[in-house]
């Protein structure tokens, strides 16, 4: 195990209301945007995408009302140690989630979520307060909340502003909104991957995963769900969507699968290098929690067989391809 992060312990987690958060699917490209423009490492990716879900995750159930974890807390969360550098220009305040308005640091906590009115009427979606909600009315309570849990001055958590606003470039920091004119992922869950706490929670407190291993995840799902359970991809695609380098894609593509987070399916009897048009690639399905395994199981591995191997397994049909191969001059063709 990697942390062994008690995260029910920590935030007081209710399963079976508070698991689900939706990611949007348009972060995926945007990492790679970052990338491109050298505005991130290749290397960071997996972390930013872990960093975001986490914030989002706390935001949304309103966790800090139980704890509220320092930048030191959450980088050992995600698996670094607490005084790790490299990763601060990404998460510091305006750093590059901050300037390119995906976050927004801020001390104004979200304290309390409500579907009910002071009547006990459904509310059409959920409410979340803040403090600077609350601090008019409830100052003492506001006081008391931040001595309670030594919060001081300098701390702060990060706004996900696209859970609010789906398009973050719209968003006006000095204008305040009505509850009706969010349209982010806190309310509507068009076009978003949704990933269970629980796999995040696996992900952090196995060695083997961490934040590679749920960001590879996040994307399988994501494509699982374009291509309804039938995503074929080779390695080389994978790295392409993803960032991640080829070698990085397979060392944690054997870590899912030893974990039993994703299952293969082989497209094909046998793998060789002999074979180039009718190579057909993997296809990969994401499992639930439920069926994740702490230890390692063991899964059948697509067998290797040399050209010459190939060529006699399959010469017969290589002699019934080879029959329809024929010469045409050019003078022929239509073009």
């Amino acid at each position: 195990m990697r942390n062994n992060v008690k995260f029910n312990e920590k935030y007081t987690i209710n399963y079976e209301d508070e698991n689900n958060i939706a990611m949007p699917n348009e972060l995926f490209t945007t990492l790679l945007d970052w990338k491109d423009n050298k505005q991130i490492k290749a290397n960071h990716i997996p972390f930013t995408y872990a960093y975001l879900y986490y914030h989002t995750y706390l935001y949304r159930f309103v966790k800090y009302d139980i704890h509220v974890p320092s930048t030191s807390d959450i980088k050992v969360d995600l698996g670094y140690a607490k005084n790790y550098k490299p990763i601060d220009y990404i998460i510091k305040k305006d750093g590059l989630l901050d300037s390119e308005g995906i976050t927004i640091s801020t001390s104004d906590f979200p304290v309390i979520q409500e579907w009910k009115d002071e009547n006990g009427m459904m509310y059409e979606r959920v409410k979340i307060s803040t403090l600077s909600s609350l601090n008019d009315e409830y100052h003492n309570f506001v006081h008391d909340w931040k001595k309670e849990r030594n919060i001081n001055l300098k701390q702060t958590i990060k706004y996900p502003v696209f859970a609010f606003f789906r398009d973050v470039t719209t968003y006006d920091e000095s204008v305040v909104y009505e509850d009706s004119l969010y349209d982010g992922t806190f309310y509507f869950a068009e076009n978003t991957t949704i990933i269970d706490i629980r796999v995040f929670e696996f992900c952090m407190n196995n060695k083997d995963l961490g934040v590679n291993g749920f960001y590879l995840y996040a994307y399988l799902k994501n494509q699982n769900y374009k291509y309804n359970d039938d995503f074929k991809a080779t390695r080389i695609r994978m790295a392409k969507e993803t960032g991640m380098s080829e070698r990085t894609v397979q060392t944690y593509m054997n870590a899912l699968r030893e974990h039993n987070l994703v299952k293969a399916i082989y497209n094909m009897e046998c793998f060789s290098l002999a074979i180039k048009d009718d190579r057909i690639p993997n296809t990969y399905v994401v499992n639930e929690h439920a069926e994740f395994s702490i230890e390692k199981v063991v899964y059948g591995k697509q067998v290797f067989i040399t050209r010459k191997e190939h060529e006699e397994k399959y010469k017969e049909e290589i002699k019934v391809k080879e029959s329809y191969k024929c010469d045409i001059a050019l003078t022929f063709l239509p073009f």
